[in-house]
């Protein structure tokens, strides 16, 4: 998905059905932030050390509070956490 995303995902939120799973980056996050359309973040953290990268919460211009719900560390070192929204 790369055009009209925040009023797409408006419209599936107000259909009928299931949970909406969306995978990517900071650009997206921040524009679903701003807009008040997460619920629920799943992270992932990966022990690699890039040196470079992209902001997860690039441009967040409010702050949000959110409560983690669950933990896991697997034996490869990798890290998730699940926040849900306060």
């Amino acid at each position: 998905m790369t055009e009209n995303v925040i009023e797409t995902i408006s419209e599936l939120r107000n259909q009928e059905g299931k949970d909406i799973l969306l995978v990517g980056g900071g650009e997206l996050i921040s524009m679903l932030l701003t807009a008040d359309l997460i619920d629920e973040m799943q992270i992932c953290y990966v022990p690699v050390i890039l040196g470079k990268g992209i902001s997860l919460f690039s441009e967040q211009p409010k702050e949000s509070k959110w409560k983690l719900t669950e933990s896991n560390v697997y034996e490869n070192g990798v890290f998730t956490v699940i926040y849900q929204r306060e």
